[in-house]
């Protein structure tokens, strides 16, 4: 494809980005795009998948990513309804260049992180006050992974938890499942006081 006939398609793509009532693209890559790519990258895409998907290098998306952050304070000082926008491709991100991406994909990159839930555990454990001073700098070094990541896998083992029949059963139900409830429980309790221990002394 020649280049002015992509500029061609990147200008009509930002003109009805524009007559939307969404901000120009910054570089080629529309607000809804760069929102997409965030909320994958929270849920594990590398950002040199990110960049294969919208077409340019990674150093190019790294620059283009932190002109967009840099001009959403400015967005919002104007119109704070581009939040509604920006929070709503953050839950539903399958939109632009990132439509038929599957969420899957990203979420099993950061599960070779934490393949299990004794490694959730461990990491849980970490995360004790006793090393709040620590946190920031050893989490990636330790376990590969950033706060955002961390928030993310977290949230994939508490609902790994919430969907047991039992969770969020009556009482009564409860009651039918209380062995197999124990047994979690026990093996729970037990799972903790291991990482807990062991961090105690590394």
């Amino acid at each position: 494809m020649k280049l002015k006939k992509i500029i061609t398609i990147a200008s009509i793509i930002g003109c009805m980005e524009v007559s939307a009532g969404l901000p120009a693209p910054i570089d080629g890559i529309g607000f809804k795009d760069w929102a997409a790519a965030n909320a994958f990258m929270t849920r594990g895409m590398s950002k040199e998948k990110v960049a294969n998907i919208l077409g340019v290098s990674v150093s190019s998306w790294e620059n283009t990513n932190k002109k967009w952050s840099q001009n959403l304070n400015k967005l919002m000082r104007k119109d704070f309804s581009i939040m509604n926008v920006y929070g709503e491709v953050l839950k539903h991100p399958n939109v632009g260049k990132f439509a038929n991406i599957s969420e899957d994909d990203s979420m099993k990159a950061l599960l070779k992180k934490v393949p299990t839930y004794e490694k959730y555990t461990e990491i849980l454990a970490y995360m004790d006050p006793i090393h709040k001073n620590k946190i920031d700098g050893y989490l990636q070094k330790l376990y590969g992974l950033s706060a955002q990541e961390w928030s993310q896998v977290s949230m994939y083992w508490s609902d790994y938890l919430k969907k047991k029949e039992w969770f969020n059963a009556s009482h009564e139900e409860k009651m039918k499942h209380r062995k197999e409830i124990k047994e979690f429980e026990d093996y729970d309790r037990a799972l903790s006081a291991k990482w807990r221990e062991y961090f105690k002394t590394h």
